[in-house]
């Protein structure tokens, strides 16, 4: 019996998640508001009150921070798409420089090459995974279904085998 795949639609998500933020900001800029302009803060110390201004300060920055990470990360999913020939980016796009930082780490430990394998990259946070020489050595099993990239992971691993 096949298994069901269930697609996530990370455009979706991505808005859901933005619209959240927003409206969170929203509700505690208009809570601020009101609780600022009720008769309730009339009898208020002018130090809480100085407090409560910070409120939408902290709001807008947040929402400020969420905003250009999305955009940051629109334009580094346009520039990989780019790089794939237009082909769309799931998840985080990767983080490209893995090998440079990786060569820069073995060379502080005195090793002539880097001593674990790239075999892909996170899909949530575009990190990279690698796997050990210990682990290479041992059986492994690579179960997917088709098209995602079994004989392109294979690949990877020989020819980074290869250059050593």
């Amino acid at each position: 019996m096949a298994r069901d795949y269930q697609r996530i639609n990370y455009a979706e998500l991505r808005a859901f998640e933005k619209h959240k933020v927003l409206r969170n900001g929203m509700l505690a800029l208009l809570a601020s508001f009101v609780v600022a302009a009720s008769p309730l803060c009339a009898s208020w110390n002018p130090w809480l009150l100085f407090c409560l201004a910070f409120l939408p300060a902290l709001v807008l920055a947040s929402t400020t921070a969420f905003v250009g990470k999305d955009y940051w990360i629109e334009k580094e999913r346009e520039e990989e798409s780019q790089k794939r020939g237009g082909k769309q980016i799931l998840g985080m796009p990767p983080e490209r420089a893995c090998f440079v930082e990786a060569i820069e780490a073995a060379r502080k430990k005195g090793k002539k090459m880097i001593d674990k394998y790239l075999v892909g990259f996170n899909l949530e946070t575009g990190e990279p995974i690698w796997i050990d020489e210990e682990d290479l050595c041992s059986h492994a099993c690579v179960v997917a279904k088709t098209g995602v990239g079994k004989t392109l992971f294979l690949e990877s691993l020989i020819f980074q085998q290869m250059l050593r």
